[in-house]
């Protein structure tokens, strides 16, 4: 890989991360600019909205991102094609709108009951520019990076899209069977949506990844659920629980993205999904960083599932003391290629099996 030198014992980590195994060392990703840039031209001038739907503008601008980093340990180039979280919902009839910081999903239909009727619309805007920044970036990328699968979006979080959150909190008290069928007609949307962009990407490169840069040989995906924040664990489990266990069991490596504390409730179900590997947890503005909650997040560790975490560089130390290396994934950064080499260098030395 151009970007990569050492791709090939990168992937080789990654591979026994997935089954919490470890070769030499836990799988560190860290970054830092490169002390001697590799040759790229300067990315054209584009606004916000360019910088996220035209695949030249999205490819010269990480083209150049990578000439610039270094990528540590088993970190790795990969073009996220970022369209928002939950582009999925606008394949449906949804709508996007894109501003300085993200993507905004105002409410386009009024009732969970329309959702089992709405077609993939794949003559959409919205479609066809996914499919077009995603075989123009793996197309270009060929063997000099992985170009991801988009942020399709959780279940959950696409209904919320869709018809507003209020509503959906609405219906899964008054209309829990319309929610079921909501639920199950965007579960399949997201098969059909993961298989596509798998399909676009499959003949440029070699394995997948998520917008989370975490690399499997096979299909993964970082599914979530962010509206569980505001259910019950008995409605979760209800509700939600089947689409992840779903999606899991599709996926050769699944990754569940955890947010909030309002979603710490809903471990213990978490970890009954056979087919889950890995959780990586991010507390949210305002909550104490990812290693403070070290007791809760061993305990994913103790079930025999892979954490991905992220550290400040400062706190690597602590994170070789707090967990196993077994299964453990730190991603941080460095202001330094040099700082970050050193880095690497003392999880070598102190990261090892104890």
């Amino acid at each position: 890989m151009l970007y990569k030198e050492d791709w090939e014992d990168a992937q080789r980590r990654l591979i026994a991360w997935w089954d919490c195994e470890i070769i030499d060392r836990p799988v560190i990703q860290v970054t830092a600019p490169r002390a001697r840039p590799l040759p790229a031209a300067e990315p054209p001038q584009a606004t916000v909205e360019e910088a996220r739907i035209m695949p030249e503008v999205v490819v010269a601008r990480n083209e150049h991102r990578f000439a610039h980093t270094w990528f540590g340990g088993d970190a790795f180039p990969y073009v996220f094609v970022n369209l928002g979280p939950g582009i999925a919902g606008t394949y449906l009839g949804g709508n996007a709108v894109i501003d300085e910081n993200t993507v905004w999903y105002p409410a386009s239909h009024d009732s969970v009951d329309q959702i089992p009727d709405l077609p993939f619309d794949r003559e959409g805007r919205w479609w066809e520019i996914t499919s077009a920044v995603t075989q123009g970036c793996a197309q270009d990328g060929k063997g000099k990076w992985i170009t991801s699968i988009t942020d399709i979006g959780g279940i959950a979080d696409l209904i919320s899209n869709l018809i507003g959150p209020e509503k959906l909190l609405f219906a899964l008290h008054e209309n829990p069977e319309g929610v079921k069928k909501a639920r199950d007609r965007l579960l399949r949307l997201w098969f059909e949506v993961y298989d596509a962009c798998h399909g676009i990407v499959k003949p440029y490169q070699e394995g997948t990844t998520p917008w989370l840069g975490v690399w499997s040989p096979g299909k993964t995906y970082s599914s979530q659920c962010d509206f569980a924040a505001f259910l019950s664990p008995e409605m979760f489990r209800e509700f939600f629980l089947p689409d992840l266990a779903a999606q899991f069991a599709f996926l050769d490596h699944g990754i569940y993205h955890w947010d909030g504390p309002d979603a710490v409730v809903h471990l213990d179900a978490l970890l009954e999904l056979e087919d889950l590997h890995a959780i990586q947890w991010v507390p949210g503005d305002g909550a104490p960083q990812p290693i403070e909650w070290a007791p809760m997040l061993r305990k994913i560790q103790d079930a025999g599932k892979g954490l991905v975490l992220h550290v400040s560089a400062k706190d690597v130390p602590r994170a070789l003391r707090e967990f196993r290396p077994e299964g453990l994934l730190m991603k941080t950064g460095c202001a330094s290629e040099e700082e970050a080499r050193d880095l690497v260098r003392y999880v070598e030395a102190h990261g090892g099996i104890r």
